[in-house]
């Protein structure tokens, strides 16, 4: 064999080599991909609020699962589960009810009535970042999770 001839040769095997490996590699890659993280936002039910799954959405975007769970648990903030409609305490020592208006405030004022056990000046002030339908949709979705 002539020195061309080899090159061909073993050129030809090497690409074969590289595209074998290259093709179990794809098709062993979504194996191989962990599982997204899971993420705390509740299902929206059906019969919600409207604007529920915005709300649920822009839970997410907005950092809301950062510091609020949805499951009961707390975190650094209390847990939304079943929690519109009842009445909380605050670090006053007065209550009021978790309401619409309730987490209005607490999105636009957070320091305003602060919960006992969490930390105060943490949460930040959604003034001028959402819109009024962004806050309606949050209080639906909040208010989805009775």
């Amino acid at each position: 064999m002539t020195t061309n001839q080899l090159f061909v040769r073993d050129f030809t095997l090497v690409s074969s080599f590289i595209a074998a490996v290259l093709v179990v590699g794809i098709w062993l890659a979504p194996a191989a991909r962990p599982d997204p993280p899971r993420q705390d936002v509740a299902p929206v039910a059906s019969g919600a609020p409207p604007g529920a799954a915005l709300g649920a959405r822009l839970y997410q975007a907005k950092g809301c699962i950062a510091c609020h769970t949805v499951d009961g648990t707390p975190k650094v903030g209390p847990s939304f589960l079943h929690d519109f409609g009842s009445t909380v305490t605050l670090t006053t020592g007065t209550t009021v009810a978790m309401d619409a208006t309730y987490i209005r405030e607490s999105l636009l004022s957070p320091a305003a009535k602060a919960r006992p056990g969490y930390p105060s000046g943490v949460m930040p002030s959604f003034d001028g970042v959402l819109a009024e339908r962004e806050i309606q949709a949050i209080e639906a979705y909040l208010e989805s999770l009775r």
